[in-house]
């Protein structure tokens, strides 16, 4: 388990409890893959609590206007804090996000993830068998 996640841990209040207002460390990214997203983008991410083994991750994560494909073989569920952001799937039904949305993509999604400005959400990832 990483440092700052002990740490916030051992300073917590009540046990078990992981308080998203601790600063931790942002991780910057630059995505190049064309077979991934259609141009460049940089996206920062901000992991506050994951297990041992890596099935359940929640934390920030922003990233600048892209288009990314994806296949989910996750469950995760997104809170928009910042931004608009556009979900469309293989049959091209479309639905957009903005602050304030909450939403759960499924294991199985297979479309497209576009950031139609900055966008800065909360997220919660599960990886069920």
């Amino acid at each position: 388990m990483r440092k700052d996640w002990e740490d916030q841990k051992e300073g917590s209040v009540v046990a078990h409890v992981y308080d998203f207002s601790t600063e931790v460390e942002g991780v910057e990214s630059l995505i190049q893959d064309t077979a991934f997203a259609e141009r460049r983008f940089t996206s920062t991410t901000w992991l506050h609590r994951s297990d041992d083994d890596g099935r359940f991750k929640a934390g920030f994560w922003q990233a600048e206007p892209c288009k990314i494909r994806c296949t989910h073989d996750v469950d995760e569920f997104c809170f928009i804090l910042e931004g608009q952001v556009r979900l469309t799937d293989a049959r091209e039904q479309s639905v957009t996000f903005g602050p304030g949305g909450a939403f759960c993509i499924g294991k199985g999604f297979d479309g497209l993830w576009e950031n139609l400005t900055m966008v800065r959400k909360i997220f919660v990832i599960a990886r069920t068998a």
